[in-house]
């Protein structure tokens, strides 16, 4: 288990995107996460990048909630993913019905 971090320049900080478990990245995130608009959970567009180009063993994205568990293929989030920026940054958004509940 690896833990992936980047500098997030606009925190000044590091952050933690997630955990690397095999081939997947599992990211934990709470429910005031879920964007209504789009029916699912967004990622940073320049994070989604970064962990594309730069681990190319990960082949799913986990998003674990405190109830729930979703699976789904990184290549979803490029190509069923909607990009939209609400002052935070570019995010990539994959709705809840492109995932597989795992939990």
């Amino acid at each position: 288990m690896t833990v992936l971090k980047v500098y997030d320049q606009k925190k000044g900080k590091e952050v933690t995107i997630g955990t690397i478990k095999g081939n997947n990245l599992v990211k934990k995130v709470s429910n005031r996460h879920y964007m209504i608009k789009y029916n699912g959970y967004g990622i940073d567009r320049k994070l989604l990048k970064i962990i594309f180009m730069n681990n190319p063993e990960i082949e799913n994205i986990i998003i674990k909630t405190k109830t729930t568990e979703y699976t789904s293929e990184i290549a979803d989030w490029f190509n069923k993913g909607i990009k939209d920026d609400f002052g935070h940054g570019e995010q990539q958004f994959l709705a809840v019905k492109d995932m597989k509940i795992i939990k």
